[in-house]
C-alpha cells in the first residue's frame, strides 16, 4: 500500500519546519507526485528512479539538505565554514530531527536536492 498526499504533505511541513531558516517567498521545498528522475551517465540513462511523491528543492536551499532531512544531522559544509571565524572553532551546525514525521512514509534522498517518499 503506498502513501497518501496527506502524509507526503505532512513529511513536506516536517521539512519546511527543520529547515524554515532557509525559506524564501518565491523558493522553497515543493512536494511532486509520481516522480521519476533519470540517472544519466555518459550521455546517456543508465536508470530511472521513481517515488510516489518527491520533495524538490534546488534552488535556494541548504547545501545536501535531503541528507539530512527527516532524521537530522550536522551541515559538514557549513559547520567547516563557520569554524573559520576566530572565536567559532568550535561550533557546529545541525539540523533538528522533524518532530512530526509521518511514521508510515519513509525518505530517501534521490540527489542532494530531491527527497524521495515511499511506503514504510
Amino acid at each position: 500500500m503506498g502513501i497518501t498526499r496527506a502524509q507526503a504533505e505532512q513529511a513536506l511541513e516536517q521539512i519546511k519546519e527543520q529547515y524554515c531558516g532557509h525559506l524564501e517567498i518565491d523558493l522553497g521545498p515543493r512536494l511532486e507526485e509520481n516522480f521519476s528522475y533519470d540517472v544519466w551517465y555518459r550521455s546517456q540513462v543508465i536508470s530511472t528512479i521513481e517515488a510516489p511523491y518527491a520533495i524538490v528543492w534546488e534552488e535556494g536551499s541548504p547545501y545536501e539538505w535531503a541528507y539530512r532531512a527527516a532524521q537530522g544531522g550536522r551541515d559538514v559544509e557549513l559547520t567547516a565554514e563557520l569554524r573559520s571565524i576566530p572565536g567559532h572553532e568550535n561550533a557546529v551546525v545541525d539540523t533538528p530531527a522533524a518532530t512530526a514525521w509521518p511514521s508510515e512514509v519513509r525518505a530517501e534522498p534521490i540527489t542532494t536536492w530531491i527527497l524521495g517518499l515511499w511506503a514504510e
